[in-house]
């Protein structure tokens, strides 16, 4: 009868993801269930036919769309798209508009292999890494590529040369061990990562023990797609034996995609339960408050989809959660939705702007210095801003630099919680040439003041780590000459 009881049991699990493979892949479909059997896997493929080369994988992604929906009706929490080279091709910008439009189209959040890499890379602070595959050294050119997109360097690449599916899979991990040993050391050692390319070579099963070997950390391509498609499944439990970007807990983060899992999107998933309201402070908890800090950089590009009402709520019931001087809360905030407005507004910008260049002396593109790239950027903003899905002016309801220094603390929280969503923005501020008509335009009364504008949207790149001085440079202890210890 205990037998009979066993056979009884219903199939349960935590999440199902979907894996889009490939035709002759076999690695992956094998490789998970072991690394996370409580989750399960279900897979479509794609006819790879020819000669396996880069033509034949453009024409295997005509089927993208009928495998990714095969997926998406069996209700999977999460799709991969199980190819590292056709992401490469893509690039970053039209890698991530596919993985939005599979998502659009079928409603089951999407990632790629080469973004998820991009990611996981980004998300463990390698900035400059080591490109191994099984590929021909010509595949690595597109992922270089796409890998600067993403602000991440190339500094060595080395491929066994291999180019069918099947001289893939038969590399053992022993051997994918010593290979990628030896380009590390070719490479000299100096760079923050290693990073193992291709979805139907085991590196997985050799991540960590490369790992304890090189003294730095291991991305694969089968260990960022899964990292990725367990956080947007909502899966936050470590994975342990495949390096350290697994072993650490997920908390469904969004580190620089629009694929919202359905935890981040407010709503908390548990097995064979009805999904739960959250409040806003548990909906901003989906990254961590040091990840957010340290890889706030400044986003000046945005796209042009629109931020979700309930999201641009969220932001902004954290921003008036600041500190402020005396609890007196001398502020109050225009967020600027409408498309007329925002583009008045932006050309309000665009002159302050240039009028504050000019106080420098600089009177167009030509004079900007050799070398200023930031300037450039702020200037490809004063082109655009008005096109950026949200602006918020942040304003003081006094006059005066009491006020102002009351109201500033709150931008900061607007930037940590928009950081949350994956959601950028920057800090700028007005002219005093336009400072009349903008209060005229938004009907601000003369006794307040703006002291930011702060436009907000979706990033068109990445968040990655910010570059800062050192902390010996710009702290003293008990006195502004005794520098911090170092």
């Amino acid at each position: 009868m205990s037998g009979l009881n066993d056979t009884l049991e219903p199939l349960t699990t935590k999440a199902r993801i979907g894996l889009v493979v490939v035709s002759a892949s076999t690695v992956s479909e094998l490789r998970y269930p072991k690394a996370v059997p409580e989750v399960g896997f279900l897979s479509s493929r794609m006819m790879l036919g020819g000669d396996n080369g880069l033509e034949a994988l453009l024409e295997m992604e005509k089927n993208s769309s009928r495998a990714v929906e095969e997926l998406a009706s069996a209700g999977v929490d999460s799709i991969a798209y199980c190819c590292t080279v056709s992401g490469a091709q893509r690039g970053l910008e039209k890698d991530r508009e596919f993985c939005e439009d599979m998502e659009r189209q079928f409603g089951a959040p999407t990632t790629s292999t080469m973004l998820a890499a991009a990611e996981a890379l980004t998300h463990l602070g390698i900035r400059r890494v080591v490109l191994t595959s099984p590929y021909p050294h010509s595949y690595h050119e597109a992922e270089s590529r796409y890998l600067a997109e993403a602000g991440i360097e190339t500094v060595h690449t080395n491929g066994m040369g291999f180019q069918a599916a099947a001289e893939f899979a038969a590399v053992k991990p022993e051997e994918i061990y010593r290979f990628c040993l030896e380009a590390w050391q070719q490479s000299g050692g100096d760079a923050d990562g290693l990073f193992i390319s291709c979805m139907n070579m085991d590196a997985m099963a050799a991540a960590q023990a490369l790992e304890e070997a090189i003294r730095k950390p291991v991305v694969t391509s089968h260990t960022a797609t899964l990292w990725r498609a367990l956080a947007l499944a909502g899966i936050e439990e470590p994975v342990r034996g495949y390096g350290r970007l697994l072993a650490a807990r997920r908390e469904c983060r969004t580190p620089c995609t629009l694929t919202l899992s359905r935890r981040e999107r407010g709503l908390v998933t548990h097995p064979q339960e009805k999904e739960t309201p959250m409040t806003t402070a548990e909906r901003l908890n989906v990254i961590p408050l040091g990840e957010a800090m340290f890889t706030q950089r400044a986003i000046r590009r945005f796209k042009p989809d629109p931020i979700p009402d309930d999201v641009l709520e969220d932001i902004m019931q954290a921003t008036i959660r600041a500190p402020n001087g005396g609890n007196n809360q001398q502020w109050h905030f225009i967020v600027v939705k409408d498309a007329e407005l925002r583009r008045k507004l932006g050309e309000l910008y665009h002159e302050a702007w240039w009028a504050k260049r000019a106080d420098a002396g600089i009177m167009g593109p030509e004079d900007i210095p050799p070398g200023k790239s930031s300037m450039r950027s702020a200037m490809r903003l004063a082109n655009e801003i008005g096109d950026t899905p949200v602006m918020v002016l942040i304003c003081a309801t006094a006059k005066g630099a009491q006020a102002m220094g009351s109201v500033i603390p709150s931008a900061q929280n607007m930037l940590l919680a928009a950081r949350a969503f994956g959601i950028g923005g920057t800090i700028t501020t007005l002219h005093p040439v336009v400072e009349e008509r903008v209060h005229e335009l938004f009907g601000i009364p003369d006794t307040a003041q703006v002291v930011y504008c702060m436009p907000l949207g979706y990033p068109r790149g990445v968040f990655g780590s910010v570059t800062r001085l050192p902390l010996t440079e710009v702290c003293g202890v008990d006195g502004w000459s005794n520098s911090y210890p170092g």
